[in-house]
C-alpha cells in the first residue's frame, strides 16, 4: 500500500469542505455591522407604528388638569381640605399633639460647683490613661449629682479620649463608661 493512495479518499471530502464553507461564507449576506443596522431599522420602524397607533387610540387631552384647578374648583379643593384638617384634630388624641417648649431649669451654683468638681474628676482619670471598673463605679456616682447634659458633657469627654487611644479601657464586665 502506497501512501499516496491511502490519502486519496481524504482528499475529496476535504475540498468538499472547503466548497462548502467557502460558499456559505459567499452567500451570508454582507458584514456583521450590516445586519444589525438592518435589524435596528427594522426595530425603529416597529416603534414608530406602534407610536401611530397609540396616538390614534388616545383621548382628547383635558383642557385643565388636576394639578391647576381654575377658581371655582381652587375654593372647592379649599375647603375640602379645611374639613379634612379639622376632622383630624378631632380625631387625633390629645396626647400627641405638640406641646409648647419649656424652658430648661436654670442650674445652680451648687450643682455647677459639682460639675466643675465632676470635670476635674474626670481629667485626673484621664491623666492616668487607665480607665477600669471602679473608675466606671465612680461615673455612675456622679450620675445621680449631675444634670442630664452635664453628665453629657463628661460623658462625651470621655469617648473622645477612647477613641483617641489616649485613655485605655480595661473594664471586665460591661459598657466602659
Amino acid at each position: 500500500m502506497r501512501p499516496a493512495i491511502a490519502g486519496r479518499p481524504l482528499l475529496p471530502l476535504l475540498l468538499a469542505l472547503v466548497t462548502g464553507w467557502a460558499l456559505a461564507r459567499a452567500g451570508s449576506s454582507g458584514s456583521p455591522d450590516e445586519e444589525v443596522l438592518r435589524r435596528l431599522e427594522r426595530q425603529e420602524a416597529r416603534w414608530e407604528a406602534l407610536a401611530r397607533r397609540l396616538e390614534a387610540s388616545a383621548p382628547p387631552p383635558a383642557t385643565t388638569s388636576a394639578c391647576a384647578p381654575t377658581g371655582a374648583d381652587l375654593t372647592a379643593v379649599r375647603e375640602d381640605l379645611r374639613q379634612l384638617r379639622e376632622e383630624l384634630l378631632r380625631v387625633v388624641p390629645t396626647a400627641t399633639a405638640p406641646t409648647p417648649e419649656t424652658k430648661p431649669t436654670p442650674l445652680s451654683w451648687e450643682n455647677n460647683a459639682r460639675f466643675a468638681e465632676a470635670h476635674r474628676w474626670v481629667e485626673d482619670r484621664m491623666a492616668t490613661g487607665r480607665w477600669g471598673d471602679a473608675q466606671r463605679a465612680e461615673l455612675h456616682a456622679w450620675r445621680g449629682q449631675l444634670k442630664g447634659e452635664q453628665y453629657q458633657a463628661l460623658l462625651m469627654k470621655l469617648v473622645v479620649e477612647v477613641n483617641a487611644q489616649r485613655l485605655r479601657v480595661e473594664t471586665t464586665h460591661g459598657p466602659p463608661f
